[in-house]
């Protein structure tokens, strides 16, 4: 058995029972057993919990929004693709800065829920035909597609000359994930900082962790078997923007990732 992108035969168990490897060379993490598993749902039929849904939608999108600014002039993007886009928020926020934006999803429930115009529901392939975008968006989404590697070289062939890719991808170095072996379900792959700065065609100008709090309580409730009832107060406080949702910190569950298209 070898690595998928390296080829490197140094690898380790993750996971043993669901047969997830890690590389010992490159660290990208991988799902070897084969099975077929379909994306996630994030859709409810319950009205009050897509409302929550939403509503934790909108905080985050706008959490990616404020990394985006620090990072980019926004007003230099003018056509923007949200690959795997849920309900579309950050879609409709990055509209509102006059950029014209579109969202696919492979969810169709979710695209209905999230009401918003510039939606589709398509899956991204090598297939995919549009005129080219400044910004290529892939939030939690990359690691479910069978090839992660094709799914940025395609992305890189739609994007303009020094246009962007962003990402927000779990970071299977951070203590938590090891600690509790978490692997997100229907996961195919998680490529490492060392997979991003390996890339042809795509420079790697920015690698930051950080945690969403609401994930991270939701997953030790579960995990650990904390208090549920601990858990519902702290949603209230998310949802109201009390407590911060996103935290920036080294050893983070995730990370935002930029990209650069070069020739």
């Amino acid at each position: 058995m070898k690595c998928i992108i390296c080829q490197n035969d140094s690898l380790e168990n993750f996971i043993e029972e669901i047969k997830v490897l890690k590389c010992k060379k490159c660290e990208l993490v991988f799902d070897n057993s084969n099975n077929i598993k379909p994306y996630p749902k994030i859709s409810h039929q319950n009205k009050i919990l897509v409302k929550i849904q939403l509503k934790f939608s909108q905080i985050l999108a706008e959490q990616y929004m404020k990394y985006l600014k620090k990072h980019h002039n926004i007003n230099n993007f003018k056509r923007v693709l949200d690959i795997g886009c849920g309900f579309g928020s950050f879609v409709k926020l990055i509209n509102n800065k006059n950029c014209q934006a579109y969202g696919i999803e492979s969810n169709e429930d979710t695209i209905i829920q999230g009401k918003l115009k510039h939606l589709k529901h398509i899956t991204f392939d090598e297939t995919f035909k549009e005129k080219k975008f400044d910004l290529v968006c892939l939030h939690q989404s990359l690691y479910y597609f069978q090839d992660s590697l094709m799914i940025l070289e395609k992305v890189r062939t739609i994007l303009n000359e020094g246009g962007l890719v962003f990402i927000a991808n779990p970071n299977m170095s951070s203590k938590i994930r090891n600690d509790h072996l978490v692997w997100p379900t229907g996961s195919k792959m998680c490529l490492s900082k060392i997979n991003f700065k390996e890339l042809k065609g795509l420079k790697l100008i920015d690698y930051t962790a950080y945690t969403d709090q609401f994930y991270k309580e939701y997953l030790l409730t579960k995990k650990i078997k904390k208090s549920k009832t601990i858990l519902g107060i702290k949603s209230i406080l998310y949802l109201l923007k009390i407590k911060k949702l996103v935290k920036y910190t080294e050893n983070g569950m995730n990370n935002f990732i930029l990209l650069k298209k070069y020739t």
